[in-house]
């Protein structure tokens, strides 16, 4: 089977079982800050990123959950790109754990510029609690675009105008890994501007579970005290903690792959699907198909399985294939012809 649904499924390294295994036999922690591999994970963390702190969580969801309960009151709202992963995948957790609501607001390409933030502002009602402002949310890359990176200083523009207003602003970082590397830019420097972010590290990366949240010690500390009552003081962690050091070591090197079998993949596909569909000039790791209709995606998806190749269906027509390690030159090329066959099957 040849599984492009998510980059989660891309495996562990030989490095990454390494360090797990070596750190077995390590001390563990009990009470928080005790466990030294989780501790020397979160100060890597927050020396790459430019944050003073970091705390590592089980999901990135929970991350996000974590800094929507710190920044903000219920009923307050929350202002985000329309197709944003916490618009969308994370609505209910939004409402439920923390008596918030998302206002999605058309971006471009995911994104949100200063002046889209600005409109977005003055555009919802102030009269009362329940229709404030609480938080500018960002998203880099963003998932539901196709894996697009952020253009160069909207971040910062964005930070700079929501610090004027007294507004924080969180990025869901999830993919900042796969950003990083298509722009050649540094982690830190990609994150100039927000005031707390999440990065997910068993994603693209190849961690072998877990997220992390950052910003500075007093939110961290804050963090550390709702990722409790939200259940996820998970102990020990000392060797999936060891395991996420040694995944980020050699991160630009496994995602550039992944990059570059995304654009070739992408131009496998568009060969084949013509005039039907089209494909996304992929920036990153993401590439989608878009089709005529949603029971022409359904369709696609079920001929695919039927040819053992699984993707993921994102609405108005698109399919989703993510690339990953565990997929090699052969298989895309394998997944594209997939792909032809099951057109076929439809006509």
């Amino acid at each position: 089977m040849i599984d492009l649904r998510s980059d989660i499924l891309g495996g562990w390294s030989a490095d990454v079982l390494k360090a797990m295994i070596d750190a077995a036999n390590d001390p563990r922690g009990f009470a928080h800050g005790e466990d030294p591999n989780q501790r020397a994970l979160e100060e890597e963390l927050s020396g790459l990123f430019g944050f003073e702190d970091a705390l590592f969580v089980p999901t990135g969801t929970m991350a996000n959950q974590i800094a929507v309960r710190i920044w903000c009151q219920p009923g307050q709202v929350i202002i985000a790109d329309r197709e944003a992963h916490v618009t969308i995948n994370e609505s209910s957790s939004t409402a439920g754990l923390n008596g918030v609501a998302v206002r999605g607001v058309e971006g471009s390409n995911g994104h949100l510029s200063a002046d889209m933030v600005k409109e977005a502002v003055a555009n919802t009602p102030r009269s009362s609690i329940d229709r404030q402002v609480g938080l500018i949310w960002l998203e880099n890359t963003h998932n539901h675009a196709g894996g697009t990176v952020s253009p160069a200083g909207w971040i910062q523009a964005v930070g700079q105008y929501c610090d004027a207003i007294g507004k924080p602003v969180h990025m869901d970082g999830a993919r900042i890994w796969n950003a990083s590397v298509a722009t050649g830019t540094e982690p830190s420097c990609l994150v100039r501007g927000a005031t707390s972010i999440s990065v997910n590290l068993n994603k693209a990366l190849g961690a072998p579970t877990g997220a992390a949240i950052l910003g500075d010690r007093a939110f961290i500390e804050e963090a550390a005290r709702v990722r409790k009552m939200f259940g996820g003081w998970w102990r020990p962690v000392g060797m999936f903690a060891a395991g996420a050091s040694a995944a980020m070591r050699s991160y630009k090197e496994r995602l550039s792959v992944d990059h570059i079998r995304g654009r070739r993949f992408a131009a496998l596909l568009a060969e084949r699907i013509a005039p039907i569909g089209s494909v996304n000039a992929p920036q990153t790791n993401i590439v989608m198909m878009s089709g005529p209709s949603e029971d022409w995606a359904k369709t696609m998806l079920t001929e695919l399985k039927k040819r053992h190749v699984l993707a993921s269906p994102y609405g108005h027509g698109r399919i989703r294939f993510v690339m990953h390690a565990a997929i090699s030159d052969s298989d895309i090329v394998a997944a594209a012809d997939a792909v032809r066959d099951a057109m076929k099957a439809e006509e």
